[in-house]
């Protein structure tokens, strides 16, 4: 989750710049302009947009972009990645929503691994703080009925988002800071729920 976590830090501190991925001697160039990946560029024959058309010929030319992204975003996950950062600017710039290709791109982990990264934020409670930069409808959903009144685990299960989405959405929505933790507060020992 190391490459995640730098982009998401992009994306935080609204940085122009450049993530270079290596493994071996395969490499991926994310560029960034305001904390928005605006380029991809990889030297994989089979990431280039006339292999992407031949395998997907229906595919408009916005959603063979974010294909292409995705994919790029997905194998600089791997374990023996080398991840560092340049001043590079983008030559040309394309439209991202690039914390909905984040969250899509998490998918790619297992559910244990997925349970695992969001461990610590289980059965905390939570409300949302920010507005919800995701498209998917169900992530908007489960965020946006976050009040506090569950844990975190609970509000998963009893929302209606697949397990492994609430997941990924969750741990995605902490550190892009867009939900805060709801506190409770003992009065005349009593709960007392703060607003």
């Amino acid at each position: 989750m190391d490459f995640v976590k730098l982009v998401i830090d992009y994306m935080l501190e609204k940085k122009q710049g450049c993530i270079q991925v290596l493994e071996g001697k395969k490499q991926w160039l994310f560029y960034f302009d305001g904390g928005d990946l605006v380029l991809t560029k990889s030297n994989i024959k089979s990431e280039q947009g006339k292999a992407l058309k031949t395998q997907f010929p229906e595919a408009s030319r916005d959603e063979l972009l974010e294909r292409q992204a995705l994919t790029r975003i997905q194998k600089s996950f791997g374990s023996l990645v080398q991840i560092s950062e340049k001043s590079d600017v983008a030559s040309k710039k394309i439209t991202y929503n690039t914390a909905q290709l984040l969250l899509t791109s998490l998918m790619e982990f297992s559910e244990q691994e997925l349970q695992n990264a969001a461990a610590d934020l289980y059965e905390n409670r939570y409300e949302i703080k920010e507005d919800i930069p995701f498209s998917d409808d169900s992530c908007v959903n489960f965020l946006s009925s976050m009040d506090g009144s569950i844990p975190a685990g609970v509000h998963i299960r009893s929302s209606g988002i697949d397990h492994k989405l609430g997941l990924a959405t969750l741990w995605m929505a902490y550190y892009l800071k867009l939900i805060k933790n709801f506190l409770l507060k003992e009065s005349n020992n009593e709960k007392v729920i703060e607003f």
